[in-house]
């Protein structure tokens, strides 16, 4: 894992280049009007041997050159970047409920573009303020598409954006706890440690239509397993919980355990791994669209390899993951091969009064011309998960498919082979 120290230079840069290069607006598809936004914030703790002695004033300066005078503070530079998470509330019948995500929700009417909707969201569910000066507003993350049904039906394009908190001490967070079960702050750096990865667990019945019909999610689990997804433990420096919402979780946390083996059992069948997730002693796992949004924004960061902590989706029968690995194969491998640390091996740049400039310039530095080729290559790939997903679940459903039909084939070369033998003796 990467030092905090080590990483504030990379910060600065990606910062930087994401208020000069924003991605571009992605429009609503066809039949598909929701919009939502979610705010990725960012603040930097101060060692113990580096405390700021005086608090900053209110930014005045264009963004490029208050993040140049940000960064140049010595208590910045011997700093840790940290990023704000939510745990959202348990809620019935919510298919996000009490999964880690960045604040934000779904864009009203009354916002007047997708980032007023992040501000709005952020402020009525923690209680920050995005537009308060002390706050910079970097710039967007690749949007994305939304979809359901294994990526056959969009549901709405998401939105997020990236936000730089000046100040070294945070405003106190003020949880809503009908939507915000608790907020914590991690380190940057510790959501690049390849040794927290890891797994969830979720019912592929929440990807088709009749989720809930149990009958339809039973079916599904016992015939196709649950659906792997890649996940990363977070272990935050700073917690706050909602009053409400930990109370809430607490009480939910002593009926799961007064559950018999049984129960349990009978709870995952029909619900899924999450029917515990409103455990408090649960751990913190970070997964799905938001790991998706983190994965983009580590893309960015030079040096970054993203494919070391990000897998593609897989399924937990033995049989049906093996097709899906022999289906994809191809794919991943070009797809990996394309998505790479793009500062790392950056292009061959030719260019009039320029020459041939291969690799970084003198001090491990880049040229001018160097970031905006990068440039060019991240807006031409947008989300680097995005990328790798193309294509990936049609060949995914096939993988399925082809499982299941090798099964049924079996299953008859089984039967006939027993009921012969059974006719044999039958016969002697």
């Amino acid at each position: 894992m990467s030092s905090s120290y080590s990483l504030i230079p990379s910060l600065h840069s990606t910062l930087h280049d994401l208020h000069a290069s924003p991605y571009p607006h992605v429009p609503n598809p066809s039949g598909c009007k929701k919009r939502a936004s979610v705010a990725l914030i960012i603040r930097i703790r101060p060692s113990y041997t580096s405390s700021p002695t005086t608090t900053p004033t209110p930014p005045s300066a264009p963004p490029s050159s208050t993040l140049d005078t940000f960064f140049a503070q010595p208590w910045v530079q011997h700093g840790t970047p940290e990023v704000l998470f939510i745990k959202r509330a348990s809620r019935q019948g919510d298919r996000f409920t009490s999964h880690v995500a960045f604040p934000g929700g779904k864009r009203d009417p009354d916002d007047a573009s997708d980032v007023a909707c992040a501000i709005r969201e952020t402020l009525e569910e923690v209680g920050l303020d995005l537009s308060s000066p002390d706050v910079l507003q970097i710039g967007n993350l690749p949007e994305r598409i939304v979809t359901a049904e294994w990526g056959k039906t969009p549901m709405m394009v998401l939105c997020p954006f990236v936000f730089l908190s000046t100040r070294f001490e945070v405003g106190g967070l003020k949880l809503q706890p009908a939507e915000v079960a608790s907020a914590h702050w991690v380190p940057l750096g510790g959501l690049m440690c390849e040794e927290r990865n890891c797994w969830e667990r979720a019912e592929v019945g929440d990807r088709v239509r009749g989720r809930r019909n149990w009958v339809v999610r039973a079916a599904l689990r016992g015939v196709l397993g649950q659906m792997l997804f890649a996940a990363t433990r977070l272990v935050p420096v700073e917690s706050v919980w909602s009053g409400i919402g930990r109370g809430f979780e607490v009480e939910k946390a002593e009926e799961v355990g007064r559950m018999t083996r049984v129960g349990r059992m009978l709870g995952t069948l029909w619900f899924g791994d999450h029917a515990g997730s409103a455990d408090p002693d649960r751990p913190l796992l970070l997964w799905g669209l938001t790991y998706g949004i983190v994965a983009d924004f580590l893309d960015l960061m030079p040096g970054h390899d993203v494919r070391k902590i990000w897998s593609w989706p897989t399924i937990s029968q033995w049989d049906i993951r093996v097709m899906i690995w022999l289906f994809t194969y191809m794919l991943r491998r070009e797809r990996a091969s394309a998505v790479r640390p793009i500062s790392t091996t950056p292009p061959i740049i030719v260019d009039e009064g320029l020459g041939t400039v291969s690799g970084f310039g003198e001090g491990g530095t880049k040229t001018e011309a160097q970031k905006a080729i990068e440039r060019e290559m991240r807006v031409a790939r947008s989300s680097a998960v995005g990328y790798m997903l193309k294509g990936y679940f049609d060949l995914y459903k096939r993988a399925v498919v082809f499982a299941l039909v090798l099964r049924g084939v079996a299953g008859i070369g089984l039967a006939t082979v027993l009921y012969k033998r059974y006719m044999r003796r039958k016969r002697v």
